[in-house]
């Protein structure tokens, strides 16, 4: 996947965990409410993914060019 779906979905399941933590604290992510966050990133992965096969659009493998 190209790291702008990537920065994306990290941005969402981040902003997401960042108001969790905002909200009832780093101890509360951490034991309970984690699975959300997990959640969200599998699905947005996965819905990624399949726009990708629906749209027929293939992604070009990265070189290691210096």
């Amino acid at each position: 996947m190209p790291s702008r779906t990537n920065a994306f979905i990290a941005t969402a399941v981040g902003s997401q965990a960042i108001f969790i933590v905002g909200d009832d604290g780093l101890a509360a992510l951490l034991t309970q409410v984690w699975e959300p966050c997990g959640i969200a990133g599998a699905s947005l992965f996965a819905l990624a993914r399949r726009l990708r096969r629906v749209r027929g659009i293939e992604v070009a493998a990265e070189t290691g060019g210096g």
